[in-house]
């Protein structure tokens, strides 16, 4: 799961916003974070909002949103098992 930064994600549910200009954070966020203005952050949506209020910690809501990458789906996948175990 080389590439991914987890803090901003975390930041982002913490917070409200979290720094764009990661190219692997900005891909996992387009669509479903709003960017600001001048595109140097990102805003969490309602949609987030909703989903994360469904889940226990913002950890989980981080979870969720790296295990729809397809590119780190099968990874992410292995690992969040081992640690389950």
């Amino acid at each position: 799961m080389t590439g991914i930064a987890f803090k901003p994600l975390l930041t982002l549910f913490s917070s409200g916003s979290c720094r764009a200009g990661d190219k692997h954070n900005d891909r996992l966020l387009d669509g479903i974070a709003h960017p600001s203005t001048d595109w140097r952050h990102w805003i969490i949506s309602q949609r987030l909002l909703r989903g994360r209020a469904s889940l226990s910690t913002d950890g989980e809501a981080v979870a969720a949103i790296l295990a729809t990458d397809p590119f780190q789906r099968r990874d992410w996948r292995r690992w969040s098992a081992t640690c389950g175990t």
